[in-house]
Order: C-alpha cells, then structure tokens, then sequence
C-alpha cells in the first residue's frame, strides 16, 4: 500500500543515514526551489514484508510550460549504503522520472503511483533493470478496475542527454523516463 508520508525527509528522524535519497532531494530542491514534494512510501516497506519495492515516490504539481505531475521514484538506487559489487553502479544503476499532463488536482492520480511501484515489481523479480532505449508494454488498462481510455502504454526509457555530475558517494545516476533529461543532480 502507498500512504501519504507527513515528512518531507526520511533523513535525521531515525538516525540514519540516506546519502543517495539525501543526493536525489537535492538535486530536486535545485529544480522546484519553494515547493516541497508530496511524498508517498511504502507502508509497510518490503524489508518487513511489504508488497511495494519502491521506498518512496515523489510528485511534484508543475504549472509551466504546461500544467503536469512531475514523480521520481527512491530505491531502483542505493539509497543508504552502498549493497552492490561495482563501485561505479549504485543499485539498479537509475531512478524514474515521469511526467503526466494535467495538475488540476490537490493529490496526484493514484494509478500512476502504482504504475511506478508496478515497474518497481517488474524490476526487482526480475533482476532486468532499464536502459537507453528499452521499452516496456503493459498490455493492459492503465488503471486495473477502471475503463479507461488508454489500454497499453509503451514506455520509453532514455539516458540524460547530458554526461551526468556524481549525484551519490556511490554512483553515477542515470535518471530515466520522459523528461528525466531535465533533472539535473
């Protein structure tokens, strides 16, 4: 289940410490100065059994140039503490980014917090992570229970078009999805 966090930090409450979601913060503070995140996490956190991977999920309302939700995702990358062999790689090597038309609401569209934490699934079960130019079929309605109009989305991933700067002690970040080029750590 996604719930809401009250917190805008997960860092300093518990003592621990969380230099890659510390890295992912700033990078996004640095493009959306004044406005906090409206945070969702896992509750409970798949390390005590729960069913969603992803630690958190980020949305951002963004009104220009066209109204949209902006999300990133926390936990495709090491987050806490280096786990993996390669000292170039951090984690799955990426986090997503995804931009929705339409910001009308107070509150994000909860579909697409699931599609996120979906992927999320996808990823961890299988062991195959995203890369420049893959894409993903979902082969169903975007939103399981409702009729919609959309029945697949074919998902393109892309690498920044940029090299990217260092954004955690333990990776260089590939930030993927539409519009992850803009997310400059």
């Amino acid at each position: 289940m996604i719930r809401r966090a009250h917190e805008t930090t997960v860092t300093g409450d518990d003592g621990m410490e969380a230099p890659g979601w510390d890295a992912i913060d700033g990078a996004l503070r640095r493009l959306y100065v004044d406005q906090p995140p409206l945070h969702y996490g896992s509750v409970p956190p798949s390390f005590l059994g729960g069913r969603d991977v992803l630690q958190g999920l980020s949305a951002y309302r963004v009104a220009d140039p066209r109204p949209h939700w902006h999300f990133v995702t926390y936990g495709f990358s090491e987050l806490h503490a280096k786990e993996t062999e390669d000292p170039a790689v951090s984690g799955f090597g990426f986090e997503l980014t995804f931009r929705l038309a339409g910001a009308g609401d107070t509150e994000p569209p909860p579909w697409a917090l699931s599609l996120l934490q979906n992927l999320g699934r996808y990823v961890f079960s299988s062991g195959n992570g995203f890369a420049s130019g893959h894409y993903l079929d979902l082969n169903s309605p975007i939103a399981l229970g409702r009729e919609t109009a959309i029945r697949a989305v074919h998902h393109r991933f892309r690498a920044r078009s940029r090299p990217a700067r260092r954004a955690e002690p333990h990776q260089e970040p590939g930030w993927r999805g539409r519009g992850g080029d803009r997310l400059r750590p």
